[in-house]
């Protein structure tokens, strides 16, 4: 016993020791140095962990192995880590074993388990660290893998209740890779991995508790939203119905404990309701038919009946009444709106959001998407007007004491006795108003009204966003001047203006303000909205292109403009990475051209 404590701490005392010397830097491809001394001082590590746990017997080696590759994640080390502890303590193979000294088969499965999520999160960040983009079909196929056998382990381990956070750990990770191929495209490729991690929840006695109903509901949205992307439009409705039925079924089962269930589990339960109603809304607008399309050319259709209960004589309509095309979604909406009417506002803007429309190319709202635009509205537009109100209070409030500066230093000036300066006003109330309005939502907001051109709406939308930018702090509503927030608000403010600008008043100045709004922006907007980026410069492109391609080299007339687009182009598509060739092409030749 003493012997297995000191080889312990040996281990301990010399992991240590060689993890303080592994350099952080992993040398560029042209520093062979460094790259060569991480490599040694990885190899040591590997051979320490390799001796130590030959030495020492499994109940002492597997944890502080396990614990050896934390470390090394938290340093990055995800390929040492793989290969020094997890593949050492997974070829253990101690779920198979039947007689290990001082493990019982609990500790024996959940040891192998960790060892194996281990190897495959750090095969998945291996993989994505060399193709961040999925553009290879192998990185699509190693992250497949990646989750096949994540799965399998979550198999393993669920039949074991105590074991109950190995398998939502599992879920975790799954729910992490499934949500990237999600973004990049891949929808059918990882739909049945996150249907396994939603019935995997659903089946397991410790997680259908109110402590877990947050986690479950994100995996519903989740799976909902890969549905809408391929349109499987069924399969979603059974999906939020059997969502909703498990609330209910958790509900009933909180009512036959003679305790009350506290505020906090009762606010759950209301958010997940909510969100699922949220979520059977949209499907309802997704799913509904749509007018014909020469009712909709001449802005008819169904959408176009007037709000019941709605006053005559042409005076705005209650906000909270609904347009006759909303009828049968009113216990939804109601649902919705139960929680609060900021919630409900963000779910009436997310029916509105389908997959397959673009925010650049204007699709006005027909039908049921036209009655769900004016019930929001509604809604929103108080709410802009209340922020451009309070931004415009502090804006003359600055003025008027800067004014009022400016006389007492003249009349100090002339010589003459100033007056006492009178007592500045309080300052107006930002953080309400803001906190109404998030930045989140009001990009969603002015993206929109700008696709389904709703003019007056994205002129006052866009107006109250430049003015919360300019004015930063409390009007951005606590969130950071520089956070992916505020940064994709001013990157929507940008390039909506400029196409707006584009689309109003065409010309030759117009390009060239359009091109260097562009970039500028691109850099910001290739991180927060690529598909926007994409799209605008499309535009840009497109209607520059009588022009660009009249230019051959420096000596034509207008070469000093097509020159300023082409750089746009050029930098805005390999900040987006646009996946067309010949136009990318087509570019860089005519950019090369007129460089020369």
């Amino acid at each position: 016993m003493g012997e297995v404590a000191a080889l312990g701490a040996a281990f301990d005392a010399e992991f240590a020791k060689a993890l303080s010397s592994l350099p952080l830097d992993r040398g560029t491809p042209g520093d062979s140095e460094t790259a060569l001394n991480h490599y040694r001082q990885s190899q040591r590590v590997q051979e320490l962990v390799a001796y130590y746990g030959s030495k020492l017997p499994p109940y002492a080696s597997v944890q502080r192995i396990l614990t050896c590759a934390d470390k090394l994640l938290q340093r990055g080390e995800h390929k040492l880590a793989k290969d020094a502890c997890y593949t050492l303590a997974r070829d253990l193979k101690l779920h198979e074993q039947q007689d290990v000294q001082r493990m019982d088969s609990l500790s024996r499965l959940s040891y192998h388990a960790q060892a194996c999520m281990g190897m495959e999160t750090c095969e998945a960040a291996l993989v994505l660290a060399s193709d961040p983009a999925l553009k290879h079909p192998r990185t699509l196929a190693g992250l497949v893998g990646c989750l096949r056998r994540l799965q399998a382990v979550v198999v393993l381990v669920l039949p074991s209740e105590p074991l109950y956070w190995l398998a939502l750990n599992g879920s975790v990770y799954m729910y992490g890779l499934t949500k990237r191929l999600l973004t990049s495209g891949f929808v059918h490729q990882m739909l049945p991995h996150l249907v396994f991690c939603v019935k995997a929840m659903e089946t397991h006695v410790v997680f259908s508790t109110p402590k877990y109903l947050p986690w479950r509901t994100q995996l519903y949205v989740s799976l909902c939203t890969a549905y809408f992307d391929v349109a499987a439009y069924d399969l979603a409705r059974m999906v939020t119905q059997e969502g909703l039925d498990k609330i209910d079924s958790l509900i009933s089962l909180q009512k036959l404990d003679p305790v009350p269930a506290t505020p906090d589990v009762q606010d759950a339960y209301r958010t997940a309701r909510a969100t699922l109603s949220g979520l059977k809304l949209k499907l309802a607008v997704l799913s509904a038919p749509t007018d014909d399309p020469a009712a909709a050319a001449a802005g008819g259709g169904k959408g176009a009946a007037p709000a019941k209960g709605a006053p005559k004589g042409g005076a705005a309509p209650p906000v909270d009444a609904l347009p006759a095309g909303l009828e049968p979604f009113k216990g939804l909406i109601d649902e919705v709106g139960s929680l609060s009417p900021l919630f409900r506002l963000t779910a009436l803007m997310d029916s509105l959001q389908a997959a397959g429309r673009r925010v650049v190319r204007h699709e006005p709202a027909i039908g049921v998407r036209k009655d769900m635009w004016e019930l929001a509205t509604r809604a929103a537009v108080p709410r802009v007007d209340a922020l451009s109100g309070a931004l415009a209070a502090a804006r003359g409030a600055r003025e008027a004491a800067a004014a009022a500066a400016a006389a007492q230093a003249a009349a100090e000036g002339e010589g003459g006795e100033a007056e006492a300066p009178a007592e500045p006003a309080p300052p107006p109330d930002m953080a309400t108003p803001a906190s109404e309005l998030p930045l989140d939502l009001h990009k969603v907001l002015l993206c929109t009204a700008y696709n389904v051109e709703a003019h007056d709406v994205f002129a006052k939308v866009l107006e109250a966003a430049e003015a919360r930018l300019a004015e930063g702090g409390e009007a951005l509503g606590g969130a950071p001047a520089d956070g992916p927030s505020a940064s994709a608000l001013a990157c929507a403010v940008s390039m909506l203006k400029a196409l707006h600008a584009l689309e109003s008043t065409p010309g030759a100045e117009t390009l060239r303000a359009m091109a260097g709004t562009m970039l500028r922006t691109c850099g910001a907007a290739s991180r927060h909205l690529p598909d926007v980026l994409a799209d605008a410069s499309l535009v840009l492109y497109n209607t520059a292109r009588p022009l660009l391609d009249g230019a051959y080299c420096r000596a034509d007339k207008e070469a000093g403009l097509v020159t300023e687009i082409l750089r746009c182009l050029h930098a805005c598509w390999e900040a987006c990475e646009l996946d067309d060739a010949v136009a990318r092409g087509v570019v860089g030749m005519k950019l090369a051209l007129l460089l020369e």
